[in-house]
């Protein structure tokens, strides 16, 4: 049997407690799956007694820069209000994904524990997923010209649009 590190006897463990088949491999770098509709991703932390929860609410890729920008501005307020009532944040990755994410112990967190977390973090992105849409759509409803307003031509992006 191949030597594993904290983070993978971690998750063997948790998988042996919860009663679930432990993988012949497991990845070293965490591993991912879907539940209830949303991807999940477990993966070691820096410190190695710890591991990071992270699931997938919703993706960015519909907005225009200047929306992206405005909606990182009150994801992070939504990230600052919440900083004292629980241990997730919400974080826009690389590719413009947007996923509510936590630390926990690998030491103290049992499968049971992990359960409850998992699906606590499930159904943060879920509701995550609907503040976005909402945010969304309120950028959106706000950036479209009024019907006294220039509307852009196609292929032209200046502020300053020619009326036709």
């Amino acid at each position: 049997m191949a030597k594993h590190n904290r983070f993978q006897r971690w998750i063997a463990d948790a998988a042996h407690e919860a009663g679930a088949a432990v993988p012949a491999e497991l990845d070293p770098l965490g591993l991912s799956f879907e539940a209830e509709g949303r991807v999940v991703r477990i993966f070691p932390h820096a410190d190695e007694a710890h591991a990071v929860i992270e699931v997938t609410a919703t993706t960015a890729d519909d907005l225009a820069e200047d929306g992206l920008a405005r909606l990182a501005l009150q994801l992070h307020r939504l990230n600052h209000e919440a900083r004292f009532e629980h241990a997730w944040s919400v974080v826009l990755d690389d590719s413009n994904r947007l996923n509510v994410t936590t630390t926990v112990d690998v030491v103290h967190t049992r499968a049971k524990m992990l359960t409850g977390i998992l699906y606590d973090g499930i159904d943060r992105a879920k509701a995550l997923s609907a503040v976005v849409s909402g945010l969304a759509s309120a950028l959106e409803s706000e950036s479209e010209p009024g019907p006294d307003e220039p509307r852009p031509v196609a292929g032209h992006h200046h502020p300053h649009a020619i009326r036709g």
